[in-house]
């Protein structure tokens, strides 16, 4: 179960890995650290014999990966990671130097809340019913710029050329819906 009570604010992210999709309830502003603990939580409660698409589930939530789409309404685009190990920039604290009409920066006293939600899902651009790729850091391919199709185009291994692959299948409309859906039988 969720450590979240759903609520009027609560957000509903679809976690997905090859076939899978993990449907899991978080706040916007809950942490990232959080969330990946009820993502392992959920996949151990649905998948007791210790795996899921062929892959050992970890036991700690640190090995989860999750990333991001480059393009919300076109999933085969790739996924764009939503932690860098060791890069601060990811995250905006870019330093703001030089005059102008830009907006202030608040005091290093008041940025404490900022600390608390920069890996936030509002705070990183995901969406209430939006995608998030996951694939645990045991499992990482590090082969640079590949796409893995199936004989149907469909997206199976998506490689977004800095060593991170992502395994995310994205179904077609006939799998979706049937090739024979919406004709007039004859």
């Amino acid at each position: 179960m969720s450590s979240i009570t759903p609520s009027a604010r609560t957000w509903t992210l679809r976690f997905k890995n090859h076939r899978s999709t993990v449907l899991l309830h978080c706040e916007p502003l809950q942490r990232l650290g959080s969330i990946k603990e009820d993502l392992l939580k959920a996949i151990q409660q649905s998948h007791p014999d210790g795996t899921i698409n062929g892959l050992q589930i970890p036991d700690s939530a640190e090995a989860i990966m999750l990333a991001r789409p480059i393009d919300v309404s076109d999933l085969s685009l790739g996924w764009e990671p939503l932690e860098k190990t060791n890069n601060d920039d990811f995250f905006g604290d870019e330093p703001v130097s030089g005059k102008g009409k830009g907006k202030a920066t608040a005091s290093k006293s008041k940025s404490k809340g900022k600390e608390n939600t920069k890996d936030s899902p509002e705070s990183l651009g995901l969406k209430d019913g939006g995608v998030v790729a996951f694939k645990f850091s045991t499992a990482a391919d590090h082969s640079v710029g590949t796409t893995e199709l199936d004989d149907e185009d469909t997206v199976l291994v998506q490689n977004d050329g800095d060593g991170e692959t992502w395994d995310v299948v994205v179904p077609t409309m006939a799998e979706t819906y049937g090739e024979d859906e919406g004709l007039d039988a004859e």
